[in-house]
């Protein structure tokens, strides 16, 4: 008997460390065709292993099931692909961004918890340009979240909109009085072509360079420690030499990172744009 010299499935999965479902699932929509013995056993040649490669490549980038078998069956142009894989190679960075960025924030989070501090950490990042739309809180503060979903139901469905991170936007000297209405809620369209906002929406651009970011706990009941938290911004700004270049606030609410705290407190990050003074 000829020995074979394809590989069985158990073997390819082995090789590839992928189950047998998602192997199973990619020969049902036609992204794998291996050959077939009278028995219905499958052989995996390396066309096959070649198909895998290209498979988790376009998973990777976030391709769908069925922009993958057009890909590989070559049903698209060189430069239909080329619009495609520039789509998908933006998303990715914005994922790869986003990843880092998490990290980031779970080190200060984990500088929180080990130094006892609940108050208020401190340090210095380079960001680069970013872009918010931003939505007036005063207009829609009052709106249940059906009306709020009717009303900006065109934005909701761009590609841009994202609500698992909640960013506001708000002058700095706010933090010694601090009312909600007059923040804005801010959606980042950094990297999106063709936003039209209505002229009724604002958008701005955030500019690269030094920013603070400020991780801090707050306790609900305890509005006043919003003015300590601006005057330990202040000092800390004057004892590291440095300025506020643009007293536009971004914060960001971190409940994904706050599920270690007290049921009345919450966790904020605020970041300001800065730079060191001369001399």
């Amino acid at each position: 008997m000829r020995p074979r010299d394809k590989l069985i499935k158990s073997e390819i999965i082995k090789v590839f460390d992928i189950t047998k479902e998602a192997l199973r699932h990619y020969e049902k929509v036609g992204l794998l065709k291996p050959d077939q013995d009278e028995k219905k056993y499958r052989f995996y040649g390396f066309s096959e292993m070649a198909k895998l490669r290209q498979i988790f490549v376009l998973k990777d980038l976030g391709f769908q099931l069925e922009e993958m078998k057009l890909i590989m069956n070559k049903e698209v142009s060189q430069d239909e692909f080329a619009v495609l894989l520039s789509k998908h190679n933006t998303l990715l960075r914005k994922k790869i961004e986003r990843y880092q960025a998490i990290q980031d924030n779970i080190s200060m989070v984990l500088s929180l918890l080990e130094n006892d501090k609940y108050g208020i950490t401190f340090n210095l990042k380079e960001f680069g340009i970013r872009t918010y739309l931003m939505l007036d809180s005063e207009d829609i503060i009052e709106d249940t979240p059906k009306e709020y979903y009717d009303r900006f139901h065109e934005i909701i469905e761009q590609d841009y909109y994202n609500e698992r991170q909640l960013v506001s936007c708000y002058d700095y000297e706010m933090l010694d009085s601090f009312e909600s209405n007059y923040s804005k809620l801010c959606f980042d369209i950094t990297g999106f072509e063709n936003v039209t906002p209505n002229s009724n929406i604002l958008t701005k651009e955030f500019s690269a360079g030094l920013y603070l970011t400020v991780f801090y706990v707050f306790r609900h009941g305890e509005n006043n420690s919003l003015t300590n938290i601006k005057k330990e911004i202040d000092k800390y700004v004057l004892e590291k030499n440095i300025m506020i270049d643009d007293l536009n606030v971004l914060e960001f609410e971190h409940p994904e990172l706050g599920m270690l705290l007290n049921s009345n407190e919450e966790l904020y990050e605020i970041q300001l744009k800065v730079r060191f003074r001369h001399g």
